[in-house]
């Protein structure tokens, strides 16, 4: 009875084969000697492979192995067909972890490599943005977009600058920000908050109270280009004057 508990309470390891595990049942068994005498006819009768095969059944380690085992529509399979079924599907359940490794190897893999290849494609974008020059600007409205010297065909739909004409040298198609003309005072862009198309900024002469004072031309604020820019003042009405000194000292 001792034996037979010491038998039952055996159980696979986790990484141990089905006939690893039945040899060492069988060492065991050997040692138990469970063998009956028949009282018919006085003969041994030994119920190792019996015992060795429910041993096993009761002791496999894969929980879904033995349910098919006990499913099975066999059960009076002998303790090699049992070994021959567990061995099996052990290699079954190998074969198909291996497989399921491998694709999971190749899916993070691939992840990695898309990962990568993105990566390298950002890296090339941010390279190819650093590395290009700074977009021109347009010869005749001063912003970017629609090339530097672009066909009057093209500019009459993309540029701002075509159709208007530039006070400094009476040329169209072109913003006085950008003229070229020699006469041209370079200034820099201010910002102005009014709802009329440009803003004049009149005239002013120094007079003899301020010797620091320095004169002024005549320039109007662009909406359109963000800019003040050199401009003779339009036509103003005037009224001439005489003007005589009165001696009131008498």
């Amino acid at each position: 009875m001792v034996a037979r508990v010491s038998l039952h309470g055996m159980r696979q390891d986790r990484e141990e084969s089905i006939r690893a595990f039945c040899a060492r049942v069988r060492g065991q068994a050997n040692i138990c000697k469970l063998t009956t005498t028949c009282p018919t006819c006085a003969a041994d009768v030994n119920h190792t492979d019996t015992i060795i095969r429910d041993v096993l059944t009761r002791g496999v380690a894969d929980s879904d192995i033995q349910l098919d085992l006990l499913g099975d529509k066999n059960q009076d399979m002998s303790l090699e067909d049992v070994v021959t079924f567990i061995e099996a599907k052990e290699s079954r359940k190998r074969s198909a972890s291996r497989l399921l490794d491998s694709h999971t190897t190749d899916v993070v893999s691939t992840a990695a490599s898309r990962s990568r290849y993105r990566r390298d494609q950002r890296d090339s974008r941010v390279h190819k943005l650093q590395s290009k020059p700074q977009e021109e600007l347009c010869f005749y409205c001063g912003l970017a977009g629609h090339g530097t010297r672009a066909p009057a065909k093209e500019r009459r739909t993309t540029c701002k600058a075509y159709g208007h004409k530039c006070t400094l040298c009476d040329r169209e198609h072109h913003y006085e920000s950008v003229c070229k003309s020699a006469s041209k005072t370079e200034i820099k862009s201010v910002s102005a908050d009014t709802t009329n198309t440009t803003v004049t900024l009149c005239s002013t002469t120094d007079t003899p109270h301020d010797t620091t004072a320095a004169a002024l031309k005549h320039h109007t604020f662009d909406k359109t280009t963000g800019r003040w820019s050199e401009r003779r003042s339009r036509a103003q009405p005037h009224v001439d004057v005489q003007v005589s000194v009165a001696d009131f000292s008498d």
